[in-house]
Formats: C-alpha cells, sequence, structure tokens
C-alpha cells in the first residue's frame, strides 16, 4: 500500500490601497485563505518613503526577496526586504 502525499503550498500575498501610507503582506494557502502576517506604515520602525504607496515590485536576488515600492506623496522608492514576510525589513528608500 503506497502512502499518500500532502502538497502543501504558501503563497505570498501583498495588499495595498491606492494612495495609502503602507500595505499588509499575507500568506496565501493552497485552499486560498489568506491570513495577514505583516503590516507596514510610513513613518513607523524606519519605513519613511510609503506616503501615497502606488505600486509595487517583487524582486528575487540571491536568496532574498525584496518589495519595491514606489511613492507619489513621498515622490520616493522604499526597497523591504519580505524574505520573512513576517518579519520586513526596511533596505533603502531613495
Amino acid at each position: 500500500m503506497q502512502k499518500r502525499r500532502t502538497l502543501t503550498m504558501i503563497a505570498m500575498v501583498i495588499v495595498m490601497a491606492l494612495a495609502t501610507i503602507g500595505f499588509v503582506i499575507g500568506e496565501a494557502e493552497a485552499n486560498l485563505v489568506v491570513s495577514p502576517v505583516a503590516a507596514i506604515s510610513d513613518g513607523i520602525d524606519g519605513f519613511t518613503a510609503l506616503d501615497g504607496a502606488n505600486d509595487i515590485a517583487i524582486v528575487e536576488i540571491s536568496d532574498r526577496t525584496y518589495a519595491v515600492v514606489t511613492t507619489r506623496h513621498d515622490n520616493g522608492v522604499q526597497i523591504i526586504d519580505i524574505t520573512v514576510p513576517a518579519s520586513p525589513v526596511p533596505v533603502a528608500e531613495f
């Protein structure tokens, strides 16, 4: 008799409302249930260029995952290490 194997797939979900001051990172399991794991806001914990966030790109470099966020009101770009979705870290701002 063969054992059945269950495959668990988790994807990262980033939710942002246009012209907000931050966004939420969540994880979506195979059954599409999304659980928020972190909230990021402008002016808190080193995130200083998120006012009017209007676009996000996800980039993988080596073994790290980054969110590159452009903003309207700050006229800037915030780069965030989201390799560990529950513990996002500000990396740079321009």
